[in-house]
């Protein structure tokens, strides 16, 4: 027996010292004209080791130019390459060779790159082929098609040589892997067998050594003096096993994840105190119980194939995230850990299952996704704003042109004036958008909440369900408060709607209250920041099911919502903007009795002003002014403008002609209007170039998108200002004298 353990020993370090022994052969990529060189591989009689560089790639595209520019490009790196003009070429090329790469076209004739993929992915011998879509479509859709179809990246024309170098790199790197990967877990499976068969050997060996011992000790069983040695070392062998049994009984029942031992048939054996702490039984209630039975459906599947490869010997243990159901039927996701005890026949006696609560870290990270997905919504809102804005500056641009050249007793005036209105309630409408996106700028001014609710009335009434009823009781002569519109408008929308969901699909009635009311040390609100003084109070109140006072103390909370749907942050947004107005909002609420929010705003004083009607006599101005905008309707309308207060005029419509008319007209040009978003050159790179050519140049930038979004540096600069999109004519021309005033020196003259 010894000697056939030595010689195995011998054969084990002798494979071991070839597999740690690599010598370096040049092995060809491949022998087509014109493509690559050799490139060197590590190569052992054991263990083939792919080179980090070179690879044979096919490439799939019915445009040649395109197919031969690759090619030469990846073969210039040392990569083989070969070319399919179409997907039926390709097809018969990979049966005869598989390629360690696939970069694939996706509009060809015949068969496109999507078929070509799901056909080379159904088949074995090139299911494993990592597949590029290159291509010149760039919509999200088509990518989507070809990653389900099986591609593994994607890479839009056109490209650049880098990009295509380094992602054909990464993904060959990581094919080659995988290969080494199989290859060297074969290697250990075998070097494992051969370890299981010495150490069986040894096992055999200890089994005859010690029926040797044993005879020996029959043989000596009548001296007194070894027996006892024997009774001392069998009593001290006892003790050790009670106190591990003691240690792993201890360690068990206090863990502080949950532990349970289950049976082959999924019945549960022996459990911890945590485990049922996690989903609220008794250990008397879990024992026998099936782990299906507190398993949510939806995740059983996967859990019961993986115990199956467990109890087959194919995996030792695995782990995965899945959701249980706890008595009180509430779901819970746990992280699950799986692995088995074996007996010495091999077969499993009984599985041990490790979880730990992380339903916290799961809501989390739904919540994060939820705020991610809340800022593209934000970016989207943000570009439609502004498109509307310029939608809207071209409309009160023109209609304000109309008014000015409308008689006073012009019988069309009034649906005139009603236009600008409704622009002016447009422009508050992307005014949100803005805001909504972050791209915006909140201007606080005197506001009467009654008439914001007023107008919004109509709006309101349309978002409620058809079973609830809005009522409105507003206080005469509301005093006004200092508010952005738009800000309140949220504030007001969210607690209706709220409110109307308090009512979950039956009838009801929602009722809104403005009144005036004083604060005094005496009559001062519970838990509020608010100084004494007059107050406007906003009161919002449902007859609804109504909150217990556990919910009412936390729905102010980031994140927190009782709605299914619910993203937890309305009430959370309220609080901030109304504590932002130096306000406050209080809550009163009891199960069955409805919930009333109270909204504290400080009155302020407003400043009678009269409006005074549009008219040429405030339009004279004088000097030379270039007008650069993108948009042909709305530098029309400011051309009409400009000159009808007096002004002489230049246009462009982007930032390169603006240069050139500029440097034409460069001892004319008194100052410059700019749109910061043109196509050609941007109103950015622009300004700065003016100011390159005329350091002091008056500029006044117009934008869609908001103060925030021009860039900083600007602000720094002497004699550049901001009118945000759209504005009244009245606006446009304030700030031109104010830029230009009536006894400024011309550089016209």
């Amino acid at each position: 027996m010894n000697i056939a353990l030595t010689s195995w020993w011998r054969s084990l370090k002798a494979k071991w010292a070839r597999h740690k022994r690599t010598c370096l052969n040049p092995l060809p990529l491949g022998g087509h004209p014109g493509y690559g060189e050799a490139a060197m591989v590590k190569v052992d009689k054991d263990l083939v080791i792919e080179p980090t560089m070179g690879g044979d790639i096919l490439i799939v595209d019915d445009k040649l130019p395109n197919l031969r520019a690759l090619s030469i490009m990846l073969s210039q790196h040392g990569y083989h390459v070969r070319g399919a003009p179409n997907g039926p070429t390709a097809m018969m090329i990979v049966q005869t060779r598989p390629p360690d790469l696939i970069l694939l076209d996706i509009n060809m004739p015949g068969m496109n790159g999507y078929e070509v993929c799901r056909q080379l992915k159904a088949s074995p011998t090139t299911a494993d082929v990592p597949i590029i879509f290159i291509s010149a479509l760039d919509a999200l859709d088509d990518k989507v098609t070809a990653f389900a179809a099986g591609g593994v990246d994607y890479i839009t024309k056109p490209f650049q040589i880098e990009e295509v170098l380094a992602r054909v790199e990464t993904h060959l790197s990581l094919h080659f892997l995988k290969k080494r990967l199989v290859t060297q877990n074969s290697q250990l499976q075998k070097e494992i067998a051969e370890r299981e068969e010495a150490e069986n050997a040894l096992q055999q060996m200890n089994e005859t050594l010690e029926e040797q011992v044993n005879q020996r000790s029959l043989e000596l069983i009548q001296k007194n003096n070894e027996l006892l040695a024997e009774i001392r070392q069998r009593q001290q062998k006892e003790k050790e096993l009670l106190e591990s049994e003691e240690r792993f009984r201890n360690t068990f029942e206090q863990a502080a994840v949950g532990i349970s031992h289950t049976a082959p048939n999924g019945r549960i054996l022996r459990i911890n105190q945590r485990f049922c702490d996690i989903l609220g039984y008794s250990p008397d209630e879990m024992i026998n119980l099936h782990y299906q039975e507190f398993t949510y459906p939806e995740d059983l599947a996967k859990d019961v194939t993986l115990a199956q490869q467990v109890l087959a010997g194919e995996i030792n243990t695995y782990s995965l995230e899945k959701r249980y159901f706890r008595k009180n039927g509430d779901l819970i996701w746990v992280n699950l850990t799986v692995s088995t005890v074996r007996g010495e026949d091999g077969r499993a006696k009984y599985f041990i299952a490790v979880i730990e609560d992380i339903s916290e870290r799961k809501q989390m990270e739904d919540a994060m996704r939820r705020a991610q997905k809340l800022e593209s919504l934000g970016v989207l809102a943000g570009g439609i704003a502004h498109d509307f804005n310029n939608l809207l500056t071209a409309i009160m641009a023109e209609t304000s042109l109309a008014l000015l050249k409308a008689r006073p007793d012009s019988p069309a005036r009034p649906n005139i004036q009603q236009i600008m209105r409704v622009a002016e309630r447009s422009a508050q409408l992307t005014h949100q958008l803005l805001a909504y996106s972050g791209k915006g700028h909140f201007e606080k001014k005197p506001l009467n909440l009654n008439t914001l609710i007023e107008d919004n009335f109509s709006l309101l009434e349309a978002t409620l369900p058809k079973s609830v009823v809005l009522h409105a009781e507003l206080a005469p002569e509301l005093p006004a408060i200092e508010a952005d519109a738009g800000q309140i408008q949220q504030v007001v929308m969210n607690l209706i709607i709220n409110a109307a969901e308090a009512y979950e699909g039956q009838g009801g009635s929602v009722n809104v209250q403005t009144t005036v009311c004083t604060l005094s040390e005496k009559t001062m609100i519970a838990s509020t920041t608010l100084a004494p003084g007059g107050y406007i109070l906003f009161t919002v109140a449902d007859t609804g099911k109504g909150m217990e006072e556990e919910i009412i103390t936390r729905i102010f909370d980031p994140f927190f919502t009782t709605k299914s749907a619910g993203r937890g942050l309305g009430l959370a947004a309220v609080q901030g903007i109304i504590h932002d107005h130096q306000g406050e909002i209080a809550v009163f609420s009891a199960p069955g009795q409805g919930t009333t929010f109270q909204v504290y705003f400080p009155v302020v004083e407003q400043k009678h002003v009269v409006e005074q009607e549009l008219s040429l006599r405030a339009f004279s101005g004088t000097g030379h002014i270039l007008v650069i905008e993108d948009e042909s309707i709305i530098r029309a309308a400011l051309i009409d403008i400009l000159q009808m207060a007096g002004f002489s005029t230049v246009e462009a419509e982007n930032g390169r002609v603006a240069l050139e008319k500029f440097q034409n007209h460069l001892h004319e040009v008194d100052m410059v209007i700019l749109d910061m978003t043109m196509p050609v050159l941007s109103g950015d790179k622009t300004l700065k170039a003016l100011r390159e050519k005329k350091a002091d140049l008056p500029i006044l930038i117009l934008s869609g998108l908001g103060e925030v979004e021009i860039a900083s540096e600007f602000w720094q600069m002497a004699q550049v200002s901001f009118l945000p999109k759209p504005f009244h004519v009245e606006q446009l021309i304030q700030m031109i004298h104010q830029i230009l005033p009536a006894d400024a020196p011309r550089a016209s003259k």
